[in-house]
């Protein structure tokens, strides 16, 4: 995967890094992370607003577990998957040339 242009491009813009042929968390990233799935300690500011509780409560700390467990792993499995570079995740730059491709999965 270290030689994947189409990887190398979006890199600077995901919070992964790419080390030994795997997508990692770097470990600032993880624990910050670990942090927001384990939800606040404290919500006292928050008692007025119910729907800012149930987001900080359930929603943030859901969204943390899930980046945390299965990131790195999507990405992975995504550019296994594409094949050649031409289909994987990828950033163009300004009149770089490109194909696009949809599909419903």
């Amino acid at each position: 995967m270290e030689t994947r242009g189409d990887l190398r491009s979006i890199l600077p813009f995901l919070p992964v890094v790419l080390r030994g042929g795997a997508l990692l968390w770097p470990p600032p990233a993880q624990e910050a992370l670990k942090a927001l799935a384990l939800g606040p300690d404290a919500l006292k500011a928050l008692k007025a607003y119910p729907r800012a509780r149930d987001w900080f409560d359930h929603i943030l700390p859901s969204l943390a577990r899930l980046l945390l467990l299965h990131l790195p792993t999507l990405l992975e499995d995504h550019y296994h998957c594409a094949g050649d570079q031409s289909r994987g995740l990828r950033l163009l730059r300004s009149q770089d040339a490109g194909l696009i491709l949809t599909s419903q999965g």
